[in-house]
């Protein structure tokens, strides 16, 4: 459909543009635009196409099929929001007459109603939300309500009205007014904890919040310590500005401490130099620990001397949680450098009590990576319950079961049963086959009738069709929320058959509908993602992997850092690979074109297959994080088993990228029929030459 125009042809608001998969226009054909056209002419112009028309050469008239009534009610229902806008309320009530069957009736009294919100009393607003029951109407409406009472400084009322709104509807703002009341209707305890919780954020706040803020801090709900964590989680996100703000309202000397911190943030070395003070200037500690801890992750030798200095030699001790912080953080960046003996002193100085099942789980992995199978079992076994029932820890748990000759123990078969990586993993182990199961059928008819037949799914039909975006998205998450086990099933197959494929990976994971894998992972665009795999030598479901984590198959996916369309092309990446990868980039819109998005993408799969010595799951950690980030990792475990390499891989996020792009290709391969690579295969040994040479 081109850009910027709707189903009827109309142009679409540019908050309102059509998902990827909205029906092409009425006939290929465009409505005029501009505030002088009027109803009149646009429904002219839909019926001339009812009149035969004679095409010169043909010697008869060729009879264009008539215009729907979907059209038509389309049409007016766009007419109807106009004529509300304009002020001509007698059209509007005309037009909205002849639509009171129409699924989206509701939604343009909602707007009538919206936009007289000020004169209704507040019998006549419960009247309303009476006629719009279970709908995101009623939610809308208790928002403008909310607003209404906090400018009336009706506190109690408010807190009432907002207990009956949606939590998914419960913004920052409303939060920040909520917290307000509580304190201003002397509910300290409550007001207390809900305002930290909106001060504990490393970003600033809706501006509602600055009167909350000021009231916590007049009443004694601030302390240092809360100012403190805010200025170092802000300059972890490189709020520097926020930070500086937060450290203006400690005292002195705090004040010039957190001022000194910031300035010598991005310098860590500037602040454990300073470690020394630490002994005496309590204040000190925070600064000097969160430095430590980024210096621990290239050097934590030197981290570890700096920290020594800090806290011995007869200084006050530091305060529990922070040597606790620091012990691990410098155990982590030794671990992290593979020095087994250094990371074990250092961590188990942690207590017991604070040590965390990611840092067992590391004390595991490096006894596993030594060869100490005694002790990667002792460390496995220390997990919690809950975690050390998962699968990754199932699997390396039966891996030193199996090298202490405790192979009955392992559970290798109940593994290998898991379509997960893990699973296919442990089905390599002892050469089963991969356990890849379909649910045969979809719903039934009468299931898939009655949810089409729901006011919230029609109205979500009828906002697509329009191409209102921020509509379609309300009324369709809406639905889904309400929506449970086999019902929510039948929702995301009907989600799929409109192309709408991220909402129908979503409903069925909700649905718990594991086994749709036509659901959860769709074939969407084969043939480009074939023609592109073909043309640049790489596996088609490999292209179908990657898609399904960067996008979830959202063609317009845009992400915070500006990555975009279904492989989530960074634009400048897009601008440098465009020419080789024989794609015209007009600009960066251009990214959002699924053909030539997938083939920017395929391509750049290529270039860091070949990169990395031909090795798939260092090129998707490549894609993931950079490929120079991938070469420095490289550098630390090279030797390590394929294996192992993964899960020492720094960034949470990219670790398990890696890992569920592996598995999603194999479960692609099966959905496109071609018989499954072993997973064993596709973790190739890793290339020292590569790893030596960064």
């Amino acid at each position: 459909m081109r850009a910027g125009r709707n189903e009827c042809g109309l142009p679409a608001g540019r908050r309102d543009r059509a998902p990827s998969s909205a029906p092409a226009r009425v006939r290929g054909r465009r409505l005029p635009r501009g505030r002088g056209w009027g109803r009149g002419v646009a429904i002219f112009l839909l019926l001339g196409l009812l009149v035969p028309v004679t095409v010169p050469g043909a010697g008869a008239a060729r009879a264009e099929p008539p215009v729907s009534r979907a059209t038509l009610d389309r049409v007016t229902v766009l007419e109807a929001r106009k004529a509300l806008r304009r002020g001509e309320r007698k059209r509007f009530n005309r037009l909205t007459a002849s639509l009171r069957d129409h699924p989206l009736h509701p939604w343009l009294r909602y707007l009538e109603f919206r936009a007289r919100f000020g004169r209704h009393t507040e019998s006549a607003i419960k009247g309303f939300l009476a006629t719009v029951p279970d709908t995101p109407m009623a939610d809308l409406v208790r928002l403008h309500w909310l607003d209404r009472l906090a400018r009336q400084h009706r506190w109690a009322r408010f807190l009432e009205v907002y207990a009956s709104l949606s939590p998914r509807r419960r913004t920052a703002r409303v939060e920040c007014l909520r917290a307000r009341a509580l304190l201003e209707t002397d509910d300290n305890l409550a007001g207390f904890e809900a305002t930290a919780r909106l001060w504990r954020v490393p970003k600033s706040q809706h501006k509602a919040c600055d009167l909350t803020f000021k009231l916590w801090a007049q009443r004694g709900g601030r302390t240092s310590e809360h100012l403190w964590h805010r200025i170092e989680i802000s300059l972890k996100r490189g709020n520097r500005g926020l930070a500086a703000y937060v450290a203006r309202l400690l005292d002195q000397p705090d004040r010039g401490i957190a001022e000194r911190w910031i300035r010598d943030y991005r310098r860590p070395a500037r602040i454990v130099a300073r470690a020394s003070r630490a002994r005496h200037e309590p204040a000190w500690r925070q600064p000097v620990a969160t430095a430590i801890a980024s210096i621990a992750r290239r050097n934590p030798s030197a981290a570890a001397r700096a920290w020594l200095e800090a806290t011995e030699d007869g200084a006050t001790p530091p305060p529990p949680e922070l040597d606790a912080f620091a012990s691990w953080r410098i155990g982590l960046g030794y671990a992290q450098d593979h020095r087994v003996a250094e990371a074990v002193e250092w961590i188990e100085r942690v207590p017991e009590a604070d040590r965390s099942p990611r840092l067992l789980g590391i004390l595991a992995l490096l006894s596993i990576a030594e060869g100490r199978w005694t002790d990667a079992l002792d460390a496995l076994d220390a997990l919690p319950p809950d975690t050390r029932s998962e699968l990754q820890w199932r699997y390396w748990r039966a891996r030193a079961l199996t090298a202490l000759g405790r192979a009955e123990e392992a559970q290798w078969a109940e593994l290998a049963a898991h379509r997960d990586y893990y699973g296919f993993l442990a089905a390599d182990r002892i050469g089963a086959p991969y356990r890849i199961v379909q649910h045969p059928s979809g719903s039934s008819a009468e299931r898939i009738d009655r949810i089409e037949r729901m006011g919230g799914y029609r109205r979500a039909m009828e906002f697509h069709a329009l191409g209102f975006r921020n509509g379609f998205n309300r009324e369709w998450r809406h639905l889904v929320r309400r929506l449970g086990g086999e019902d929510l099933a039948a929702a995301a197959e009907l989600a799929t058959r409109h192309g709408w494929h991220f909402e129908a990976i979503r409903g069925a994971a909700r649905a718990g509908a594991l086994d749709r894998l036509d659901l959860r992972f769709p074939i969407a665009w084969e043939a480009e993602a074939a023609a592109a795999a073909r043309d640049h030598g790489i596996d088609p479901a490999w292209v179908f992997s990657t898609i399904r984590m960067e996008s979830a198959f959202r063609p317009r996916a845009r992400s915070s850092a500006g990555a975009l369309g279904l492989m989530q092309i960074m634009p400048a990446t897009g601008r440098r690979i465009a020419r080789p990868a024989g794609v015209r980039l007009r600009s960066d819109r251009t990214l959002l074109d699924p053909r030539k998005n997938i083939r920017l993408g395929a391509y750049y799969l290529r270039h860091l297959l070949d990169r990395m010595h031909g090795n798939p799951a260092l090129a998707s950690a490549s894609y993931n994080a950079g490929p120079h980030r991938t070469e420095r990792w490289l550098g630390a475990g090279g030797g390590l088993e394929p294996e192992l390499w993964v899960e020492f891989v720094p960034y949470t996020e990219t670790r398990q990228y890696v890992k569920r792009v592996m598995e999603y290709r194999i479960v692609y391969q099966h959905r496109l029929g071609v018989p499954p690579d072993r997973l064993s295969d596709l973790l190739r040994p890793l290339p020292t030459a590569l790893a030596g040479s960064r």
